[in-house]
């Protein structure tokens, strides 16, 4: 592994509501907030603004800054090329909502996926929530999905010909005894939700072993259909941990068409992945909640059961790295967004990868105080790389916003 180090540290500097800074390296930095919790969770283009969503913490004061209720809703930001607030939504219940995924449709319109909480105490339960707005910030329909149990989206694709396709958990499938023995489907499984243009829900779909499945990510498979990707803790193979990775291609109506367990003997948390043209590169964190964590990067052929191409390891500047995106850039490279540190003291940290899973120059790292993180990254149509998460400020956290040239 190529040695690494510290590309640039920047102090971030909050303050309520937002702000920006631009250095000599060109990066800029992009708060949005408030009091409270606000975290960007996912980040998309759409003719050179940038759309981004997440929870955002609705505040009502009164007397100046005495803040009288807060009520966290999923946020939907579009703002200009350099960060700046164009609109903002803040769709959802009373109760706890969140927006996990965004994308932007052929024509424009943007469609987030996530999950809203309802009903309360004991009683409680969550359920998918999915959003359509217009490029200008108008709510076109929004669609809560569930039924028994509790669901959750954590990422959302286009179906070819309309409608959309939506990854995530359920633990619907389990029986109600609470004995396991006699459920193919497990504790929690992956989700997969067909919805039509409207948000109306088409058909659903559960897979998963006798424990806890839980999807992360969906793509267009090579060739048409799909592929789920995310963690089980099924450990009934030899030679393998209590948590590994769990691939599942599918076809077009969803039958399937092969899985595989992908790992050894370490805890392996899924983040995301990309799919190539004659295999995939899978993105994943060792020991998510251990001061020892690593980045784990993984090389299949499409031949998903056979033994994997590559499997590289490590960690940044000897402390504990973790991983929650992947995105593909030009040139054969990929970049990973995450954290590094612990995960209540922590920096946002960005990697450049080859197709080799080597790393390449130095990492980005920022960060101020507390738990800073990246959750999604995407490669602008400008050559710019574009991350979203959160930095902490106190007792507070706040959307953040990274775009430069790496």
């Amino acid at each position: 592994m190529k040695g690494i180090k510290i590309f640039t540290a920047l102090v971030v500097i909050i303050l309520l509501h937002s702000c920006e800074k631009d250095n000599s390296n060109n990066v800029v930095i992009k708060l949005y907030g408030d009091a409270y919790s606000d975290i960007a969770y996912s980040i998309a283009e759409h003719e050179g603004d940038i759309i981004i969503a997440g929870l955002r913490t609705d505040i009502t004061r009164r007397d100046g800054n005495y803040i009288e209720s807060s009520d966290i809703n999923a946020g939907l930001i579009r703002a200009g090329t350099t960060g700046s607030q164009k609109w903002e939504l803040t769709p959802g219940s009373v109760q706890y909502d969140q927006a996990s995924k965004v994308i932007v449709t052929a024509t424009g319109d943007i469609v987030l996926a996530g999950y809203t909480t309802r009903g309360t105490g004991t009683g409680s339960h969550t359920d998918i929530y999915i959003v359509k707005a217009t490029g200008n910030g108008s709510v076109l329909w929004e669609s809560v999905i569930g039924g028994s149990g509790n669901q959750a989206a954590f990422d959302i694709i286009s179906k070819p010909g309309g409608g959309y396709m939506v990854a995530g958990t359920t633990d619907a499938y389990r029986a109600e005894s609470g004995s396991f023995t006699e459920n193919i489907a497990g504790m929690n499984d992956f989700f997969l939700l067909e919805v039509g243009e409207n948000g109306d829900s088409i058909t659903s779909y559960a897979f998963g072993y006798g424990g806890n499945d839980i999807c992360k990510a969906i793509k267009r498979d090579i060739g048409g259909g799909y592929v789920l990707y995310g963690t089980t803790d099924n450990s009934t193979e030899p030679g393998l941990g209590k948590n590994n990775l769990l691939l599942i291609r599918l076809n077009d109506d969803a039958s399937n068409r092969g899985a595989a367990i992908v790992g050894d003997l370490d805890d392996e948390y899924a983040a995301d992945f990309e799919v190539l043209s004659n295999g995939y590169i899978l993105a994943s964190t060792i020991g998510k909640e251990s001061e020892a964590s690593q980045i784990r990067i993984t090389k299949l052929s499409s031949n998903i059961q056979a033994t994997p191409i590559f499997t590289r390891k490590f960690n940044v500047n000897g402390l504990p790295s973790a991983v929650n995106a992947i995105t593909r850039g030009t040139g054969g490279v990929f970049y990973l967004g995450g954290r590094l540190g612990s995960p209540t003291s922590s920096e946002m940290l960005i990697v450049k990868i080859d197709d080799n899973g080597e790393t390449i120059g130095m990492p980005f790292i920022s960060g101020g105080t507390g738990s800073q993180e990246i959750f999604d990254l995407v490669i602008s149509s400008d050559g710019h790389v574009m991350a979203a998460g959160k930095t902490g400020y106190e007792n507070n956290t706040m959307m953040c916003l990274i775009k430069f040239r790496y």
